[in-house]
């Protein structure tokens, strides 16, 4: 499991999960995948327990049971790659150490109520920048993981020039499952939950 990345959908009713559900909704319907509202990766084991590099507060590396709960559905996709574990090691280590304690890119979530908006009058906002590009949000970070194994890899491919597309922090949760949907040669489904 490290190193796959995981969409959620967050169940519980809070007000932002309503709101992103809100916002990303009418792309998510386009594209004919899930409402997601949130993306992490697998960094391994963490005293034995399978954990992930989540936006939270902060940026935190936390334990996957954490999300197996009633208030959320989430999906586990593994990247098909053949990435050497070494080389996997060195970009969970590079993202855990450039990421973990950073707080959260609230004020970025402002953004995608203008995007929805830009998007629904006709205009394409995938590679237009954030007003506030501090911090890093949950679908960033996993945007910017993808984007350093596929670089890590000598031949390019759909998915790294469909992510290169976007300024990553300007992604969302359902933007990534589109880009999972659309190369189902690089990303197997491995485990669904609820």
């Amino acid at each position: 499991m490290k190193g796959d990345i995981i969409l959620m959908e967050n169940k519980s009713g809070s007000f932002f999960a309503k709101a992103v559900k809100f916002f990303t909704g009418r792309l998510a319907k386009k594209y004919d995948v899930p409402v997601y509202t949130h993306a992490c990766f697998s960094i391994g084991e963490v005293f034995d327990i399978e954990s992930v590099l989540s936006a939270e507060l902060a940026m935190s590396a936390m334990p996957l049971k954490r999300f197996r709960t009633e208030k959320f559905a989430f999906k586990v996709y593994h990247i098909k790659d053949r990435i050497k574990e070494k080389v996997l090691d060195n970009i969970l280590r590079t993202r855990y150490e450039k990421s973990a304690g950073e707080g959260y890119a609230f004020l970025q979530n402002v953004w995608f109520i203008y995007r929805a908006i830009m998007e629904f009058i006709g205009f394409n906002m995938k590679g237009s920048k954030n007003w506030f590009p501090d911090h890093e949000n949950c679908s960033e970070s996993t945007a910017d993981y993808i984007i350093d194994r596929f670089e890590s890899f000598p031949l390019p491919n759909s998915a790294l020039f469909q992510l290169r597309e976007y300024n990553t922090n300007c992604i969302s949760p359902v933007d990534l499952a589109i880009i999972v949907k659309q190369n189902p040669h690089l990303f197997a489904l491995v485990e669904s939950w609820n």
